[in-house]
């Protein structure tokens, strides 16, 4: 079973017990912005138990718990290749976390009970990715004015498609770029305006559920390893995280705290391999990263909030990363007085893109019956 994008071995999956909520109170989320339609009717639920053991069942456990809790992340694409007639895009009705503390130092045992209720299926509904474009960035990093947005390459039936009037025309990309684990095909949202009349056009596709979250923008807490298979993904703002990693499959920005710098990655297509960009060696003197704010995580656009010492002065630009991306777009927060100060702006440079527009994406979903003509 996967959901989004944590995969369970039947062995950690219980029995699936299969009805209906008659609650046509209950709201399901349906995009990372909040947004929610109410359901009409019974909706198809399903119940099982997630079981996670061994040194990793507490962090699996959580990840679980976490995500289904986040409504950001809400409906999660739910793929159960043994029984496809449940398969969908679920949101949680109820979760759970079960512990059994260990006894003569075995691993604890966890249990996350849970419910999910049916939002849509990949035959009754597109993804949509919305946009709200926002046309004022403030930063010294360029004068870009393109607004682009990413989905998967292996996404089908990609269209351009006005949410106002449902008006919808066929969208082809204007760059394909390689990624960690594939492509991810561009868009510029300019075509997407010309085409349905809208300053705000989203895009609706269709994509394999168990592909649904690949390349979606992730966020890990790397627990002072290396090793991947030791990160932990998170799902929801926090803090007093030693390292956080964001992550859009084709740049990581490592964020170290407590040593106040950061790093970044790039994903070389050539060598199919993570190549760091240096930034940690040509650190400023006069510059540390003095405190990190993660302010949203979502499906595919990440917010953080960083705060520099520079030269004994506090100064804070907000770090944005959405999907397709391969830099990070800054930008000076409201409260903040620019303009970025120049050693700081020398050292984020080679990794800040030039964009002064944000096209602000949410994922979502939508019906065919709100697509149809």
């Amino acid at each position: 079973m996967k959901l989004h994008t944590l995969e369970f071995d039947d062995d950690q999956v219980g029995q699936i017990d299969v009805g209906a909520s008659p609650d046509v109170a209950n709201q399901t989320q349906l995009d990372d912005r909040g947004s929610a339609t109410m359901l009409t009717g019974p909706t198809p639920t399903i119940g099982f138990t997630i079981i996670c053991d061994g040194p990793r069942g507490r962090i699996r456990a959580s990840e679980a718990e976490h995500l289904l809790s986040q409504p950001t992340f809400s409906p999660v694409a739910v793929s159960i290749p043994a029984q496809p007639d449940l398969e969908g895009y679920y949101a949680a009705s109820s979760v759970d976390r079960d512990v059994r503390l260990s006894q003569d130092d075995d691993d604890d045992h966890h249990q996350v009970p849970l419910t999910l209720s049916r939002s849509g299926t990949d035959q009754s509904h597109f993804r949509i990715l919305e946009t709200n474009p926002n046309e004022d960035i403030d930063h010294e990093f360029g004068n870009d004015t393109t607004l682009q947005v990413g989905i998967p390459a292996a996404a089908k039936k990609t269209q351009w498609f006005n949410p106002e009037d449902e008006m919808r025309d066929l969208a082809s990309p204007v760059e394909t770029r390689s990624a960690e684990g594939g492509n991810i095909e561009i868009f510029d949202i300019a075509d997407g305006e010309a085409a349905v009349g809208t300053g705000e056009p989203a895009l609706i596709y269709q994509l394999d559920l168990e592909a649904d979250g690949d390349f979606d923008v992730h966020v890990f807490d790397t627990q002072g390893s290396e090793t991947e298979d030791d990160w932990v993904k998170i799902f929801s703002p926090k803090t007093g995280v030693d390292e956080i990693i964001l992550d859009t499959s084709l740049l990581r920005l490592r964020l170290d705290e407590p040593n106040g710098t950061l790093e970044a990655e790039e994903w070389d297509s050539a060598t199919d391999a993570w190549a760091t960009v240096g930034l940690e060696g040509a650190q400023p003197s006069t510059v540390t990263l003095f405190d990190v704010d993660l302010m949203d995580v979502a499906m595919v656009r990440d917010r953080a909030q960083l705060t520099f010492d520079v030269d004994g002065s506090l100064f804070a630009l907000n770090a944005n990363l959405n999907r397709g991306y391969d830099a990070v777009q800054f930008s000076i927060p409201e409260d903040e007085t620019g303009p970025v100060p120049q050693a700081l702006e020398d050292w984020l440079s080679p990794i800040a893109s030039a964009s002064v527009v944000d096209p602000q994406p949410a994922k979502g979903l939508v019906a065919r019956n709100n697509v149809r003509r």
